[in-house]
């Protein structure tokens, strides 16, 4: 919900009084633990992203350049399928052995 300046300031002088003590303290922890999701959420996705990024690059170094065909499946793919590819990298022959679905075109 927002508020004018005039609603804000109201809120916060209630919430000081000892009638409204505890929807402040609820409030705050309500908020503290939003923020503490919202960063956990947040730090899941940057390594998610990276992970990403660190197979396209290692794919790109051993098979060429990748066509979008290849990046929506990597994008497709979750956490333990890319462990999994990260693994093989180095060993494959194709990207079809690394579970690509079928040859890129060029």
């Amino acid at each position: 919900m927002v508020l004018n300046d005039e609603q804000q300031a109201e809120y916060e002088r209630l919430l000081k009084t000892e009638q409204f003590q505890g929807a402040a303290r609820m409030a705050t922890t309500s908020l503290e633990k939003g923020l503490e999701k919202g960063l956990e959420q947040g730090r899941k996705l940057g390594i998610a992203v990276g992970e990403r990024k660190i197979v396209s690059l290692l794919l790109t170094r051993r098979f060429g350049d990748l066509n979008e065909d290849v990046t929506v499946w990597l994008e497709g793919l979750d956490e333990q399928q890319l462990a999994v590819i990260a693994e093989r990298i180095l060993d494959a022959k194709s990207l079809e052995e690394l579970g690509f679905p079928g040859e890129p075109k060029k």
